[in-house]
């Protein structure tokens, strides 16, 4: 079988880059939501100035225009002021004073900050460490479509980590993020059907998981496909498996 350690994943979603830390062969990282969704009136006006700030690298500025908002109860300007406590952007790193605001917001159903407080009760980064935790908020996140929260939810179903083991639960999330294009969940769920565990075993279909994660540079991906004598690049396009 492929090498079927699961990884956590997260991404940025405010600035576009994606941060990887691994943890036992996991991968884990932040996430700052750009929805307005839930910003009332004006705040609107004022979310966004605290957003065109960020982006300039100016956070002070985001901060003074955040910290009222998030006083009212603003759950996205809860989790940007959390995102850049624990980033420690033109601020001291505090990941238990971000843990904080993520918790108020993700109370509010906020699905970065679920998603993101999971990411810090995981490895226990200004939080205890809970993975009962982090599985319950992933598992919120994902139940919103959170793509990364479907991914890590399978990882922690595949190793039985917060969650029974069950290996016909994680092949299903693993597949819905995998359909919304989630390299990582692709080549797993390759390697899932090429042994087939969670999945029916079949060849062609563990093949046509790793052409499509391949497609997007999975190096993992790629070696399966090369040790199958393909040249990546030059196979027919892949197609996502029924």
């Amino acid at each position: 079988m492929r090498d079927m350690r699961m990884r956590l994943r997260s991404v940025d979603t405010t600035t576009g880059r994606s941060l990887q830390v691994r943890s036992r062969g996991l991968i884990a990282a932040f996430v700052l939501g750009t929805g307005v969704f839930g910003i009332a009136g004006s705040a609107v006006a004022d979310y966004l100035t605290g957003m065109k700030a960020f982006h300039r690298q100016d956070y002070a500025t985001a901060l003074e225009t955040w910290i009222p908002l998030a006083q009212q109860g603003d759950g996205q300007a809860q989790v940007s002021i959390g995102y850049i406590l624990e980033q420690g952007l033109g601020v001291q790193a505090d990941a238990a004073a971000a843990s904080e605001w993520y918790a108020s917001a993700a109370e509010q159903g906020v699905v970065s900050a679920q998603y993101n407080l999971g990411r810090l009760y995981a490895p226990g980064s200004g939080v205890p460490r809970d993975m009962n935790a982090a599985a319950r908020l992933w598992g919120a996140a994902a139940d919103r479509g959170h793509i990364e929260a479907m991914h890590n939810i399978g990882v922690l179903y595949y190793d039985g980590i917060g969650v029974p083991q069950n290996a016909q639960e994680a092949a299903s999330w693993l597949k819905k993020s995998a359909d919304a294009g989630f390299a990582e969940s692709q080549f797993l769920l390759g390697g899932l059907h090429e042994s087939g565990i969670g999945v029916s075993q079949s060849e062609p279909i563990a093949v046509n998981w790793y052409r499509l994660a391949a497609a997007q540079g999975h190096p993992k991906a790629i070696a399966a496909l090369t040790q199958r004598g393909e040249t990546v690049g030059v196979s027919a396009p892949a197609v996502p498996p029924a």
